[in-house]
């Protein structure tokens, strides 16, 4: 490779303030052009970084809150799964009706009511199903939800099949308003039941209607709220379930 002569003026001075701000220049530009390229490095690097499903995968819902409670929580987490199934229903819905009535302590009691359990069977309905409120309190978990599996079954069957979390609710708190509109009143303010659960009176108008329930519940647990019913295949399309 060959290069061409490029004349210099050797005579050529340069004062001293001239140089200084000569390498002050140099120095300036060889730290933008650092910043510049420190800069670009690092978006390149965030660009490329990729999340992948599995790497945001969110824990199955609630189950951080019953962790308090429950020994093996992702056991826990898989028989919640298999009762919601069998009950044609999102297992969010079962999550969140446990949740507002027990906290997923298995052996909590109510001592306005005395109801007991995960959902919390009033003494009546565990009269019903042959069975006291101590009994429900010494089972496991597993058969808690056995349980749970029985009595929805009995109620879906007498009344009607469950179209959202708010009538899921209804199946363990009041199953008598399944099917009526949302004005229909549970409690009013002149009942005993009133006092025991007023604070379900969203609108403090002196009774707890089908539509305080509702409203209860898509302020609570809006993710479970958006959720679907599955839709029904096989035998339970055909039975309309």
């Amino acid at each position: 490779m060959s290069y061409l002569p490029i004349p210099v003026n050797r005579n050529l001075k340069l004062s001293a303030k001239t140089t200084y701000w000569v390498i002050a220049a140099i120095l300036v530009s060889n730290v933008f052009t650092y910043l510049l390229f420190k800069s670009g490095g690092t978006k390149r690097a965030t660009a490329s970084v990729v999340q992948t499903p599995a790497e945001n995968n969110a824990q199955f819902y609630l189950l951080d809150q019953a962790q308090t409670y429950v020994m093996e929580p992702e056991t826990f987490a898989q028989k919640v799964k298999e009762v919601a199934n069998s009950l044609n229903v999102p297992p969010e819905w079962l999550m969140a009706v446990m949740y507002s009535e027990s906290k997923f302590d298995a052996s909590a009691t109510n001592k306005n009511n005395g109801a007991t359990g995960l959902i919390q069977w009033k003494p009546e309905e565990l009269q019903r199903m042959g069975l006291t409120a101590e009994k429900v309190r010494n089972l496991s978990y597993e058969d808690q939800l056995m349980l749970v599996k029985k009595y929805y079954q009995q109620v879906k069957k007498e009344y009607k099949p469950f179209e959202n979390l708010t009538e899921f609710y209804l199946g363990a708190f009041y199953p008598e308003a399944l099917g009526e509109d949302y004005c229909y009143a549970l409690y009013k303010q002149n009942e005993n039941g009133y006092k025991t659960y007023s604070l379900l009176d969203m609108n403090k108008d002196g009774q707890i209607t089908i539509k305080d329930i509702d409203e209860k519940m898509k302020r609570m647990f809006p993710t479970a709220y958006m959720i679907e019913r599955p839709q029904p295949t096989g035998i339970r399309a055909w039975l309309g379930w």
